[in-house]
């Protein structure tokens, strides 16, 4: 709140309606603090400024205190095969600036997520499709929920078969066969 005495008296600043956790500097009539409770209405907050020669003079204006909101960005559909590591950095920002804790249900078999970091690793060890759904909480009742599918497919092994030692001439065509399987690990 600013103040302007003509005569350059000594000022005394008072409030009235502050929201629960702010206060007003006497002196130099700076309004701060950190909102404990969000309101559903505006604060209607009165300044009182004095100086020393009893002059006096009030503001009223409305104080709004909103929640912070947490925001998480969907990765969307993820795809790996049996066996791949997974490295997935989740992306989420609280209005507030507050320090935010990571959850999910539904991740692939083998793989964790950081509570404080968000990132999901690890190895999947078993092909399906799962449901994962990643919360994201800031401590306060703000939260952002984010939902997708993440498919580990089986892996195939490819195995080849040795055509053993070859002798070639030069100029005279040759062939030899070579031969290789493919197997479709099950889950």
């Amino acid at each position: 709140v600013q103040a302007v005495d003509l005569n350059d008296l000594t000022m005394t600043y008072a409030a009235t309606g502050l929201p629960s956790g702010f206060a007003i500097n006497s002196t130099t009539g700076v309004i701060s603090g950190t909102a404990t409770t969000a309101l559903a209405i505006p604060a209607w907050v009165t300044v009182t400024v004095t100086d020393t020669s009893g002059g006096r003079g009030t503001a009223t204006f409305p104080l709004t205190v909103t929640p912070p909101t947490v925001s998480l960005t969907n990765p969307g559909p993820r795809s790996l095969v049996k066996g791949a590591a997974a490295s997935l950095q989740l992306s989420a920002t609280d209005s507030g600036g507050q320090a935010l804790t990571y959850a999910a249900s539904g991740l692939p078999t083998g793989l964790a997520i950081s509570s404080t970091t968000g990132l999901i690793s690890g190895k999947t060890t078993t092909s399906a499709v799962y449901a994962v759904t990643v919360t994201v909480t800031d401590g306060t009742t703000a939260k952002a929920v984010a939902s997708f599918p993440w498919t580990v497919a089986k892996t195939n092994t490819v195995t080849a078969t040795n055509p053993g030692a070859k002798s070639l001439t030069t100029g005279v065509a040759t062939s030899f066969t070579f031969s290789a399987k493919q197997t479709n690990n099950a889950t």
